[in-house]
Order: C-alpha cells, then sequence, then structure tokens
C-alpha cells in the first residue's frame, strides 16, 4: 500500500481515538460564502467528478440529491457506495445504486472498525493520484474520520465537495475541503 495512505489511515486512527466531542451542530458554525454555493451547470461544464458516497454514514433516500448535486458540478466519470454485506443499511443501497447508475461495492464480512472508511480512502487517493484523475471528487459522509485525506486530496490542487447532513457535518470537515452541500 502506498506510503502516504498508510498516514492518512494512522492519522484517522488518531481522530477516531481523540474525545469526539466536537461542535457538529451546523447552527454555530459560520460557513464562508464561497464553500456553500453549488456551481451552476453553466460553470462547471466539461468538468469530470468523481462521487464517493460512505453508504454507512449516508442514507439511500439522499442518493437523488447527491447526484443531482454532483452532475450541477460537471460530468460525473463514475459514482460509487461503499457498505458491508452483512448491513442492514446498506442493504437499502442495493436497489438505489441500480436505478441511479451508482456502482455498488459491497465489503465482505460484518462491520469492522473503519474498514469501509479504509476502502474509500485507498479509492479517494488512488484518484487523486491517477494521471487523468477528476477535477472534482465528490465524498457523501458525514464522517469526521475523512479530514486528513479530504486535506490531501486538495493539497493535491483537486477541488473536494463534501455533502453531508446539516446537522451532522463537522467543523473540522467543513474547513478542510474546498466546498460542502448540505443534504
Amino acid at each position: 500500500m502506498d506510503k502516504k495512505l498508510d498516514i492518512l489511515i494512522e492519522r484517522t486512527a488518531d481522530i477516531s481515538e481523540s474525545s469526539g466531542v466536537e461542535d457538529i451542530g451546523g447552527n454555530s458554525a459560520v460557513q464562508k460564502s464561497d464553500k456553500s454555493e453549488p456551481q451552476t451547470k453553466s460553470t462547471a461544464k466539461g468538468k469530470q467528478v468523481a462521487v464517493f458516497i460512505d453508504g454507512e454514514n449516508i442514507s439511500h433516500k439522499k442518493a437523488e440529491k447527491i447526484m443531482e448535486k454532483s452532475a450541477n458540478r460537471g460530468q460525473i466519470e463514475f459514482a460509487r457506495v461503499y457498505g458491508v454485506q452483512n448491513n442492514n443499511s446498506d442493504k437499502c443501497w442495493i436497489k438505489t445504486s441500480g436505478e441511479l447508475n451508482i456502482k455498488h461495492i459491497r465489503l465482505a464480512g460484518g462491520s469492522k472498525k473503519n474498514k469501509v472508511d479504509k476502502k474509500m480512502f485507498e479509492e479517494i487517493f488512488n484518484e487523486a493520484k491517477k494521471k487523468d484523475h477528476a477535477e472534482t471528487i465528490v465524498i457523501a459522509t458525514n464522517d469526521a474520520d475523512f479530514v486528513p485525506v479530504v486535506k490531501e486530496v486538495s493539497d493535491m490542487g483537486i477541488h473536494v465537495v463534501i455533502m453531508g447532513l446539516k446537522s451532522s457535518l463537522s467543523d473540522k470537515m467543513k474547513k478542510v475541503c474546498d466546498s460542502f452541500v448540505y443534504l
């Protein structure tokens, strides 16, 4: 596995093990106007967008909105949702992902701490390293464990959009991404 990816996974473990108490209630956060405004179709024309959805963390009921908001940012190169086979909430994604042309990646076995996150980190990082990478990476999650990978990919010059619930999207995540969209 790539050395940078190993470091990102270690940083994620540090975040998960920290006190974990943070203000995540969207009301107290001061939002920068450039981060909360979605691009219009006309400004996003021709840009390639890669969509990564944390199926353990985001309801399948938000799938249509995720795809719509992602399409507003450019042409969707691919969309993937991640989950584990032995998880009932993930099973709800099966029908929805098929209807919306989202590749459903179900990891074998039961839920193991950060199993889905690690797979997503790996694939997001691999996309960012590709010579012909997407210009925009959309990550649908409420999980603050993604902060290190979002920061790293953003620092590589790729526009990172986080989509999450207003009540759950952490202030840390809003600060490191290039823009965010409430679902």
